[in-house]
């Protein structure tokens, strides 16, 4: 039995403490998963960064094993080109 493909996306944002979680989720699949995070990366505030990587199911306990980042882009409102 192989494990499904999955691919975690999330939106970072700069706090006062340092990077904080914002808008996140978990798709079967990876433009997907690249669709929702640009996303929600036009809705964040300047300097907030989008990742995206390679997750799994962890056997033992319910929770993802992040695996490989895929993908990074960060929000600049003063280009017109979006992420990926």
């Amino acid at each position: 039995m192989h494990a499904p493909k999955l691919y975690s996306w999330s939106v970072l944002t700069e706090g006062k403490n340092g990077p904080e979680l914002g808008a996140c989720g978990i798709s079967g699949c990876h433009r997907r998963a690249l669709a929702a995070a640009r996303e929600a990366l036009r809705r964040a505030p300047s300097g907030a960064r989008a990742l995206v990587h390679r997750v799994t199911l962890n056997p033992v306990r319910p929770a993802y094993v992040y695996g490989s980042l895929l993908s990074v882009a960060t929000r600049d409102p003063d280009s017109p080109a979006h992420p990926w």
